[in-house]
């Protein structure tokens, strides 16, 4: 009939701190646990999925990004680093999906 399969694409980000820890701990009563004074660095992760194959990968790439958030190491998340995985990602796609949309 000539009509494209339609693949139904999702966008999931999740940031997490390297401190991110349990409220509660077990330890014996009395001694204080030492906690981290901060959060710790961010990691940040960015991903698109679909129902078919679950996160968008093919032998040479995937379209996930992980990276630390800090002036020292990957910098920020923005617009410029997400326009740079959705090119990637729709490269993916029209590897791993020919001829769908």
């Amino acid at each position: 009939n000539g009509e494209k399969e339609h693949i139904w694409i999702t966008h999931d980000e999740s940031t997490f701190h390297t401190y991110n820890e349990p409220h509660a701990m077990w330890g014996p009563k009395e001694e204080q646990p030492l906690r981290k004074k901060g959060l710790g660095l961010g990691v940040h992760v960015s991903d698109f999925l679909t129902k078919t194959n679950g996160p968008l990968k093919d032998d040479y790439k995937e379209a996930c990004v992980t990276m630390v958030i800090d002036m020292r190491h990957d910098g920020f998340w923005d617009t410029k680093k997400l326009l740079e995985q959705v090119k990637r990602t729709i490269n993916i796609f029209e590897r791993t999906h020919p001829g769908c949309i």
